[in-house]
């Protein structure tokens, strides 16, 4: 059985919202105590008009494990959602009418992910804990409010690990899409029901009212597609994928020894360096057909695509270059956000008017890495890490993982 990676999908967590007008929506809002799982909700934070950003702080105390807080920050204040005893994140924001939505996780004593969905700074578990499980997306639509995630069951045989269940919650309420497989992002637009992901079979697949596709085209998908977007009934989906289209010719990466450049080639060559690791570059798919506007045929960086948001017919991708530059692309041509090798890293587009907002992580001033949000390309470190001893040479500290806009009525 083909092993999914799993692990860039949680260090890159990106969601996607929906830019339409939603004053006629009336939120299920779920039950308003948690009794079973771990921290206690220390922020209580209402909806309405204001900039939030969801992903995790570092906690201070035992800096051995690298406990994470799940975090809400409105319009820059933040709202502690766990109490750093476990480690805690949360992976989306969708604010709507007077309420707003967080989906994330919370480890147990043992490690256990539980899958949780914060409403006002009160959290629901959506999973048990008797298996790993996480919340990735939550998106909110007539009165109905969607989860994307995962949450493992049975051990594999002789594989010594766990079966990943793709899980779309509906109202809390558990539906499972496909055995072996991971749900990343939900977008609702109409009537339909879209969820992006991964499985065993497919690394790049889309689930539309529980039916699956695979999505094909700019070679095989090592990473699971991590949002979604649909304008004027066309889907978008943000992911990454490699040059070619045959599993025989990956492309890897080489710094010629000489003039210190980047170079393609698909073989190993004496005496130059070569990453050990596939080439990968952003690709987007448009009705399932696979476009790189990220990077095109310029083999000079690795790039990613973390997230896609539409305004007005353009089209805003956000992720990054290699040497950890942070980076969004309108309509394919890209504007940098950091400095080139500054450690910085983008995970959520959203637009609102003619302001851009991307969320993600950069290197504050002391050097250690800060949950920060962009608007209009100028950074504002919204996450406090100074003070953790856990965030020593980069490790640990703080992320914004998604960012929704509600403006205020005219």
């Amino acid at each position: 059985m083909k092993a999914i990676k799993l692990l860039p999908l949680l260090l890159l967590l990106a969601v996607i919202f929906n830019s339409c007008s939603k004053s006629n929506v009336k939120p299920n809002t779920p039950k308003t105590t948690d009794t079973t799982g771990p921290g206690t909700t220390t922020g209580i934070v209402t909806g309405g008009p204001g900039v939030y950003v969801s992903g995790y702080d570092a906690a201070k105390a035992n800096s051995n494990s690298l406990p994470r807080v799940a975090t809400l920050w409105k319009d820059g204040k933040a709202y502690k959602l766990s109490d750093g005893t476990f480690n805690a994140g949360a992976s989306s924001v969708y604010a709507d009418g007077t309420n707003v939505y967080v989906a994330g996780f919370e480890s147990t004593k043992s490690g256990i992910g539980i899958a949780k969905l914060w409403v006002n700074g009160v959290a629901t578990n959506l999973t048990d804990g008797k298996y790993d499980a996480k919340a990735f997306s939550v998106f909110v639509s007539n009165g109905k409010v969607y989860v994307a995630g995962y949450e493992s069951s049975k051990v594999l045989a002789g594989a010594g690990s766990y079966l990943p269940v793709a899980k779309l919650w509906v109202n809390n309420v558990a539906t499972t899409l496909s055995s072996g497989a991971y749900a990343t992002s939900v977008y609702v637009s109409a009537s339909d029901v879209y969820v992006t992901g991964s499985s065993e079979i497919a690394n790049a697949m889309i689930w539309k009212n529980g039916v699956a596709t695979t999505l094909t085209g700019s070679g095989a998908q090592d990473y699971p597609p991590t949002s979604i977007f649909v304008y004027n009934k066309d889907v978008y989906v943000a992911g990454e994928g490699y040059p070619t289209n045959t599993l025989d010719h990956k492309w890897f990466m080489k710094l010629d020894s000489v003039t210190k450049n980047y170079l393609k080639s698909d073989l190993f060559v004496n005496g130059s360096y070569v990453y050990g690791f596939p080439y990968h570059i952003g690709v987007i798919w448009k009705n399932g057909i696979a476009d790189n506007p990220v990077l095109s045929e310029d083999y000079q960086a690795l790039t990613y695509a973390k997230s896609v948001f539409v305004s007005g017919g353009d089209v805003y991708i956000a992720g990054g270059q290699q040497a950890g530059m942070a980076t969004i692309w309108k309509n394919g041509v890209n504007t940098n956000l950091s400095k080139p090798n500054d450690i910085a890293a983008v995970y959520s587009v959203f637009v609102s008017g003619t302001d851009v907002y991307v969320a993600g992580m950069a290197t504050n001033a002391s050097g250690k890495r800060v949950a920060t949000l962009w608007k209009n390309g100028v950074a504002t470190n919204i996450g406090n890490s100074d003070n953790d001893t856990s965030t020593i040479n980069l490790i640990g500290g703080g992320q914004a993982s998604s960012v929704f806009v509600v403006k205020k009525p005219a």
